[in-house]
């Protein structure tokens, strides 16, 4: 017997993990701020996780090309990553990280003034 087959192949490309990921690097505890992920690509899904076990915090659809905005409140210092994944399931983790640091609350020592107490 003889004879040939024709396997075609199609071979998707992975998305850009080369993006750069901006941040406020610092804040206050519990503050809202943004982190961002510079010219997204088109129909790719980006997650946006907690680097120390991967969970995700947020996931946002880019549907146009330009930045993915994210917007967090993290109560500590806090690693993030992100994961993209195109319109084919390939997905990788971009190599550039967010590294949030909060910084401690002021605290202003309160001390009454006895003077101001008004005793009958």
């Amino acid at each position: 017997v003889t004879g040939s087959n024709t396997l075609n192949v199609t071979v998707h490309s992975l998305p850009d993990n080369t993006l750069t990921v901006t941040d406020t690097s610092t804040t206050c505890t519990g503050a809202a701020l943004n982190i961002k992920v510079k010219q997204g690509e088109v129909n790719t899904d980006y997650k946006l996780r907690l680097n120390s076990t991967n969970a995700t915090v947020s996931t946002i659809h880019n549907t146009l090309s330009g930045d993915v905005i994210f917007t967090v409140s993290p109560i500590v210092t806090t690693v993030y990553n992100v994961l993209a994944t195109n319109a084919f399931g390939c997905a990788q983790v971009l190599t550039d990280f967010s590294n949030v640091t909060l910084t401690p609350p002021v605290i202003v020592p309160v001390q009454s003034d006895q003077s101001l107490i008004r005793r009958p």
